[in-house]
């Protein structure tokens, strides 16, 4: 099954997120929302896991929206590891692109794909696309990473500090963003 065909067979039930950033040194200091609530990285790491957990079931479907992990394969694997999904889908971040796929298989990550995707109405992407005033008039909508807390989770953004540290169902963030 294509990455985009496990996504078109989900859409009702497949949770969207992040920046997770697991294993990232600096992400405290980078990411302010981050270093006021946390006082180490593995603390941080530890509440998302645990975020994700009490939410995601082990069949459930999960895109990752880049930038999953900034550290070694072996801390990487350890992480997934930990986390409840049935597939776990990773749409690569400017830093997750550094690492090529047999990285991220190995890791755990059930599917990768590299590019944004557009899947029904919705073009998913890690970086916020650019112009999207006519996406609107289209009826399209992006649903993206990458903003941290500079973003809205009904502009689309669903970066752990927009989501609360843990993912959301991608029919809701639609439908937020159908309000606005």
């Amino acid at each position: 099954m294509e990455f985009w065909e496990v996504i078109e067979k989900s859409w009702s039930d497949i949770w969207v997120i992040g920046d997770t950033h697991f294993g990232h040194r600096n992400i405290l200091e980078l990411e302010p929302t981050r270093g006021k609530l946390f006082g180490t990285v593995k603390e941080c790491d530890d509440y998302q896991i645990s975020e994700w957990n009490k939410i995601v079931g082990p069949e459930d479907v999960v895109l990752h929206l880049g930038d999953f992990s900034l550290s070694n394969q072996e801390y990487t694997k350890g992480v997934v590891d930990q986390l409840n999904f049935g597939k776990l889908l990773l749409l690569g971040g400017n830093h997750d692109r550094t690492r090529g796929d047999r990285y991220w298989l190995n890791a755990g990550i059930s599917m990768l794909q590299r590019a944004p995707l557009q899947v029904r109405n919705v073009i998913f992407s890690h970086q916020p696309l650019t112009g999207t005033a006519g996406l609107f008039s289209m009826k399209m909508v992006n649903i993206h990473a990458h903003m941290h807390s500079k973003g809205e989770l009904v502009k689309g953004c669903v970066s752990v500090e927009c989501t609360g540290f843990k993912p959301v169902k991608l029919v809701d963030v639609i439908a937020m963003m159908n309000k606005v």
